[in-house]
């Protein structure tokens, strides 16, 4: 695979070049003005000849945004920022699907250590987007040969129990896995290890990567964040995924440990005291597919 520097080695230089003449242009242009109206005393002169080196500059700005492109498209790298207040968590739920249904070989995700914290105000339209996701990340495992796996950071003496128990469709989300995990184990994993970055991410076949932005709040049991947005990069050079890949595998087997079916159920029992309607739900919900 070519290095990143390859692919930049052509282009720099034609960068370069329009932004010299870019510079230049500027500088004949105030030169000329200053020359011509004391040598010709007529500033009609003066302003054709700043006329025509404005027009010089307009070309050369034209070719250094051109030249910006053809780099773009050559490296191949697209970042595209979707922020809740602006396009709503709807459609960030809606883009990230699309994005993980592309995966063909893996699904590569990070949690973050800190407590996060659902949208309770989702309306019932959002929440079943948000559903699809979560059932899209192991439809990809089960109906293709993909291997989706998850890794959640837990601080000093944290248990997953509290760090996830406020997320309503992750706690459901949880059960699905554990629940789908004995007749796909090589293909679907979901564990703990100690944490180290403040970061929550998604690696679609190294190709694609959500990594998500967060904002932190305070309620009546501590700080807490909630998604805010998400940056989406499509790099299929893989100069941008490569560290996140590394740091995903930076978590030896010794780390990690295997989440368990006891401690998906002491989450659902945790969920179901921090909101009464909403775990008497998750546990109803789980009793009825048991039955």
């Amino acid at each position: 695979m070519k290095r990143l520097k390859d692919y930049f080695s052509s282009n720099q230089v034609a960068i370069a070049q329009s932004v010299a003449m870019l510079i230049i242009g500027a500088v004949i242009a105030v030169l000329l003005n200053e020359m011509l109206i004391t040598a010709l005393r007529t500033e009609t002169m003066a302003l054709f000849v700043v006329f025509v080196c404005l027009a010089l500059i307009a070309h050369t700005v034209f070719a250094l945004v051109g030249n910006t492109d053809a780099l773009r498209e050559r490296v191949g790298i697209k970042v595209t920022y979707l922020d809740e207040s602006r396009y709503g968590r709807k459609y960030l739920f809606e883009q990230a699907t699309k994005t993980v249904e592309t995966a063909t070989k893996s699904i590569s995700i990070v949690n973050s250590f800190m407590v996060e914290s659902g949208n309770r105000n989702d309306d019932k339209v959002t929440i079943k987007v948000h559903e699809k996701y979560y059932k899209t990340l192991l439809e990809r495992a089960t109906k293709g040969n993909v291997t989706y796996k998850r890794i959640v950071q837990l601080g000093p003496k944290e248990s997953i129990v509290n760090l996830m128990s406020d997320d309503e469709e992750y706690v459901k989300h949880f059960r699905d896995i554990i629940d789908t995990k004995p007749q796909n184990s090589e293909k679907i994993g979901l564990v703990s290890a100690p944490a180290r970055r403040p970061t929550t991410f998604v690696l679609v076949d190294d190709k694609y990567l959500i990594w998500q932005a967060n904002q932190v709040f305070q309620d009546e049991n501590g700080t807490k964040m909630r998604m805010q947005g998400y940056f989406l990069f499509e790099d299929p050079q893989g100069q941008i995924t490569q560290p996140f890949r590394a740091f995903f595998e930076s978590f030896s087997m010794s780390e990690q440990h295997a989440v368990t079916v006891t401690e998906v159920e002491e989450l659902e029992r945790k969920a179901a005291d921090n909101n009464s309607t909403s775990g008497e739900h998750l546990l109803a919900d789980h009793r009825a597919r048991e039955g």
